[in-house]
């Protein structure tokens, strides 16, 4: 869910891609036939290169694994999988039919000579072939023709006659390829930015030429450069709807989804607008309802924890009762983005958990079983699955027949593994409360006092009510001002935060480049002012400072905690985890810290 910019030397790689996506790329029309089109072929023909032989390719399957997270997958190529080839011959890459991208071990050297940039590199050529890989694009003729007749001789040169389309397919490959890269985490800006000698090493190792294109390749890369800007800037508006979500302004992040989506409608963006009208839904619930379990996947919504300090007891018994209106149409909304989500990647998990929990507050858990079952078959193990489905099998309980005690009996023995997870004790215990076993719902919420460090702030008032320990340090709900120090700086200084909406950001911040926006329909307009640095940004909205972010000068994780008075909830996310402290957050990813949020209150 984040990262882009862009620059100057977009030259650079433009030509690289021109040359390793239509020397190395998709076919139109597929003859699966073919041994070509197999990666048995290219295993006899080079010989396999596995992880364990060479750090370089452990390398490359890290990142296509993470590529391959964020990338849209076809329910035909639901699996891809990379393979790495030993071709000591000119660098190139190709999909294939059979759902296997190969890639040659002259092509993962050339990445490997520009060490800050290798994984970017990597990571955009391998989102480039998963995108033709989703889209079933398969221009085989001109990749046969290329590996078939390839000479070894340096001074060799081969044309290709292209389909008359193949620039267009081209161009939404690398669209595609770009954006995959740049949400899986990847400074793909600074292989367009960075001043490299990336396209004169890679000149010198290709002599392909590739005919007379429809369109120029000069021509080519002024089209691609532009619209690489755009998508730069769209993903923008992607990455601030991340961060609005995660601080509970999904009205607000809702648009920001929509303004991406116009330009990139892959599983990610799908997931989040179905996440974002979820948690819309919920807060248009009775908090009594919308609380009533605690489900992976929905976002806190810190301002009506209070509710649960006044009331007592509980009267709800089912999450078929009493869905009002408006919940409802949010969660139809919901229902159709995340379902649109599976249709891109049929194995992708969150869509899958969020649409179920969806079904579930829509009264439906026939409906959210079925979910479930499916992504059962991609992920036995995972908990929060085999969890909803036990909730999912409570809620189908009718009048003559009451499911609590199967329901329960699941929960409880999921809970005595070494997976158990906060939420499962949360919902086990809130089953017992409704039969009044209060001696086994005590046990679940004693272990859930345990954890209480990593409750979300609504979640810990609801345990500290059950166990009677509101007036513990850990269980008081305190709004501090911070004391510590914190080492970054905000763009914003402190004392301007309040009074930012007399200035305008470009008076303000008047080195930094502007992303203006002003959505008529929903009455929303604004501004996102970058670093030219890329170190950091500011979202203004309405005339007024909304967010910050900050990505130098960052604490390592351990010091995290330092840093916050109160505990800090903790949430995972597709690509790390956010760690939140009042109104700043800050987001890790394999265990360094990458970015830190801050959120007008």
């Amino acid at each position: 869910m984040n990262r882009p910019y862009l620059n100057t030397i977009q030259f650079h790689l433009v030509t690289i891609l021109l040359l390793l996506c239509i020397a190395t790329t998709s076919f139109a029309s597929t003859n699966t036939a073919s041994p070509r089109n197999l990666a048995a072929f290219y295993t006899e023909a080079y010989g396999r290169l596995t992880p364990e032989q060479d750090k370089q390719v452990a390398r490359a399957h890290r990142v296509f694994n993470r590529v391959l997270a964020v990338a849209d997958r076809s329910k035909k190529y639901s699996s891809p999988v990379l393979l790495v080839v030993n071709s000591s011959g000119d660098p190139w890459a190709i999909a294939l039919p059979d759902g296997h991208v190969i890639l040659s071990k002259r092509a993962l050297e050339i990445c490997h000579r520009f060490l800050s940039l290798t994984e970017s590199c990597l990571a955009f050529v391998l989102g480039h072939e998963l995108a033709h890989l989703a889209h079933d694009d398969f221009l085989h003729n001109e990749v046969e023709r290329f590996l078939a007749t390839r000479s070894k001789s340096v001074n060799t040169k081969i044309n290709f006659t292209p389909s008359p389309d193949l620039s267009t397919r081209e161009l939404s490959a690398d669209d595609a390829g770009f954006v995959y890269a740049a949400m899986a985490g990847y400074p793909v800006d600074r292989l367009l930015s960075d001043s490299s000698d990336f396209f004169k090493v890679w000149m010198q190792q290709t002599n392909t030429n590739v005919g007379e294109l429809q369109v120029s390749p000069n021509t080519r890369m002024e089209i691609l450069r532009k619209r690489l800007t755009q998508l730069q800037q769209k993903l923008m508006f992607f990455k601030y709807g991340v961060r609005l979500s995660h601080f509970d302004q999904c009205d607000d992040g809702v648009h920001f989804f929509h303004e991406f989506h116009k330009s990139f409608s892959g599983r990610e963006v799908l997931n989040n607008l179905g996440f974002c009208y979820l948690q819309i839904a919920l807060q248009h619930m009775d908090p009594q309802r919308s609380y009533f379990y605690w489900l992976p996947g929905v976002l806190d919504i810190e301002s009506r924890a209070d509710f649960f300090v006044r009331r007592n007891g509980i009267t709800l018994k089912k999450l078929k009762s009493s869905l009002n209106k408006q919940s409802k149409e949010y969660l139809t909304k919901a229902k159709t983005y995340l379902k649109e989500a599976i249709d891109a990647d049929a194995l992708y998990i969150p869509a899958r958990i969020n649409l179920a929990i969806v079904y579930l507050h829509l009264g439906k858990p026939d409906h959210a079983n079925a979910v479930l079952a499916e992504a059962l078959e991609v992920d036995k193990a995972n908990i929060h699955i085999n969890m909803l489905r036990a909730l999912a099998l409570y809620e189908s309980s009718t009048p003559d027949l009451d499911l609590w005690s199967h329901a329960v009996a699941n929960l409880d023995k999921m809970s005595k593994t070494e997976h158990a997870s906060i939420y499962l004790r949360y919902n086990l215990a809130r089953l017992y409360s409704l039969k009044h076993k209060k001696a086994n719902a005590n046990q679940q919420w004693s272990k859930l006092i345990e954890q209480v460090d990593y409750l979300p702030t609504p979640i810990r008032t609801i345990v500290c009510q059950q166990t009677n320990t509101l007036t513990s340090k850990k269980c008081q709900m305190t709004i501090a001002t911070q004391e510590t120090p914190l080492p970054w700086i905000w763009p914003v200084k402190q004392e301007m935060k309040k009074r930012f909406q007399l200035f305008n950001i470009k008076t303000y911040l008047p080195d930094w480049n502007r992303l203006s926006f002003d959505w008529f329909q929903e009455s929303l307009h604004g501004n996102i002012a970058l670093d030219p640095t890329g170190s950091g940004s500011v979202l203004e909205l309405d005339n007024m400072l909304q967010m910050q972010v900050v990505k130098k000068n960052l604490p390592s994780k351990s010091d995290l905690d330092t840093l916050c008075r109160d505990p800090m909830d903790q949430r995972t996310i597709t690509q790390g985890v956010v760690l939140s402290c009042q109104n700043w957050a800050a987001l890790v990813q394999n265990d360094q810290v990458t970015e830190v949020w801050w959120i007008a209150r």
